[in-house]
């Protein structure tokens, strides 16, 4: 398991076979990082959360050819999105419910 900043993974020489899990998060991911890294038997997670706080608030499992989200809230957090009047939104994935 690698947690890590996609600017480390990305300047990473080669590969690492053995490596199952990894964790990104405290900047954008850009998705050559899921192209290069991708691979069967390995899930790649983009975590998201305040950085004063240094936590991971959401989490979006990552993959090639799709766009990169800060996913949803990890289990027992909420979280709320609003507009620049502070007004709520509803996310994206409850619009078609």
């Amino acid at each position: 398991m690698l947690d890590t900043v996609p600017t480390l993974l990305a300047v990473l020489p080669r590969d690492i076979k053995t490596l199952r899990t990894i964790i990104l998060g405290g900047e954008a991911c850009p998705p050559a990082i899921a192209a290069r890294w991708t691979r069967i038997g390995r899930v790649i997670y983009n975590s998201y959360g305040p950085t004063e706080a240094t936590v991971v608030a959401t989490i979006a499992e990552v993959w090639p050819k799709e766009p990169v989200t800060i996913g949803r809230p990890i289990p027992n957090y909420s979280c709320y999105i609003v507009d620049d009047a502070l007004n709520l939104i509803a996310p994206a994935w409850k619009a078609n419910c």
